[in-house]
């Protein structure tokens, strides 16, 4: 009895401190890259990205994409000649005549360009998604080998018909992207790799300007060649870094730009490609040495398996997956031996090892997988005071929101929350 008072005080304790301190941290916007499986024999696919604005309405988006594995995979992409109009915002003026441009909408723009070029154009599709109807959605590779993906958006070009932006909202679907396989893994072989978001994206509001910028006021000097002299007229200056120079500007108001890095969080994705699906039809529960049969000798493996959390090889793992979930823990060996629940036929060729079980939680490890005080007690003493480290790390991952890779407080704010505040249940268990 004293250890569950002396448990609850200390867990209170901390919750007091983590909602006085606030370690928190809301963004305005959320861009994420959706993790994404296939198996090689589907030769191609699509991912989904993401988006959350809880603030603006969103008209106009750039993102950039990068592959970390291009051998692997790469964009879908085709040759194909588009007409660009761009807009350009003059941001340095010199009496009337501009010494820098930028781009920018076509809601503020001070001149117009017009080019035709051969680019690679990506695949999308916008359908379902939070941009379908958008006048403007273009996808190319910039690198023009499919290893990278520009996406650019506009809702609305001035003049009927009008196309709303995207509204404030959570977790939308923005955009869907096709990708080709390159490489195929051979057989219990898997491959990886990085969809990573370059630089931070851009995005506009509903009156064309960009959000998430800080803007800061210096003074910046400037220095100009005349490139045409007409007398001693000039007629186009040219911005230079070095002597030599004609003119030098001061502009003691010059506005800079920098992200701020505290109003868009960005989440990059992983595809996983599995190799191809074995026949592993019927099923013969518990024979993962392939002898036809479930003997002491399949025991000693799957044992040898689980202990070494997944590092021990087995040949045909899916014949320990007998509940079919693409993970295999304990439950499967109870199953086999005729424990309780249902053995189905082979629905995952490459399950995973994973020592959660239904929700994370379960800190302590029990075998009854009880969420309870004890859990409490021991996150406490784990990461307050140098206890020793969950048997199982997965089962302590409690909080859905927590990406930053270690079990923190913010976990067992979440178990407090559900445990004696009627919160939401631990997140399900993931396999890694």
């Amino acid at each position: 009895m004293s250890r569950f008072i002396i448990s609850i005080a200390i867990i209170f304790v901390v919750n007091l401190l983590i909602v006085g301190n606030g370690f928190s941290q809301e963004f305005e916007n959320i861009i994420s890259i959706d993790d994404t499986t296939i198996y090689a024999t589907d030769s191609s696919g699509q991912f989904s990205i993401s988006f959350t604005n809880l603030e603006d309405t969103i008209t106009g988006f750039s993102i950039w994409l990068m592959l970390s594995n291009p051998d692997v995979i790469s964009f879908s992409t085709t040759d194909s000649t588009v007409i660009d109009t761009n807009y350009w915002k003059c941001v340095n003026w010199i009496d009337t005549i501009c010494g820098e441009y930028i781009l920018t909408t076509p809601i503020d723009y001070d001149s117009i360009s017009i080019d035709t070029n051969d680019v690679q154009s990506g695949f999308f599709d916008t359908s379902n998604t939070l941009i379908s109807g958008w006048q403007n959605v273009d996808a190319r590779s910039v690198g023009g080998l499919g290893t990278d993906l520009a996406l650019n958006g506009i809702a609305d070009y001035i003049g009927p018909p009008e196309i709303p932006g995207i509204s404030p909202q959570i977790n939308g679907k923005l955009i869907k992207i096709n990708f080709d396989i390159i490489e195929f893994p051979l057989y219990g072989d898997t491959f990886y790799t990085d969809i990573v978001i370059v630089e931070f994206p851009t995005l506009y509001n509903n009156d064309g300007i960009i959000t998430g910028f800080i803007y800061d006021t210096t003074i910046d000097t400037s220095y100009y060649i005349c490139t045409q002299w007409v007398g001693d007229e000039c007629f186009n200056w040219e911005k230079v870094y070095s002597p030599p120079y004609d003119s030098i500007y001061i502009d003691s108001n010059h506005i800079t730009v920098s992200i701020d890095t505290n109003f868009i969080k960005i989440y990059n994705g992983t595809f996983t490609i599995l190799p191809e699906l074995p026949d592993c039809v019927p099923v013969t529960p518990g024979d993962v040495n392939g002898n036809g049969q479930f003997d002491l000798q399949d025991q000693v493996e799957i044992i040898n398996f689980l202990q070494s959390e997944g590092d021990y090889p087995l040949d045909r793992p899916f014949n320990v997956d007998v509940d079919g979930n693409c993970v295999i823990n304990w439950d499967d060996l109870t199953t086999i031996y005729g424990g309780g629940g249902t053995i189905v036929d082979c629905t995952c060729p490459y399950p995973r090892f994973s020592c959660c079980r239904s929700l994370t939680g379960n800190a302590d490890y029990d075998m009854e997988d009880d969420v309870n005080v004890a859990d409490l007690t021991m996150l406490v003493n784990y990461i307050f005071k140098g206890g020793s480290e969950p048997d199982c790390m997965e089962e302590s991952f409690i909080n859905p929101d927590n990406n930053s890779g270690f079990i923190n407080i913010s976990d067992l704010t979440y178990l407090v929350n559900y445990i004696f505040k009627g919160g939401d249940p631990p997140q399900p268990c993931q396999w890694e």
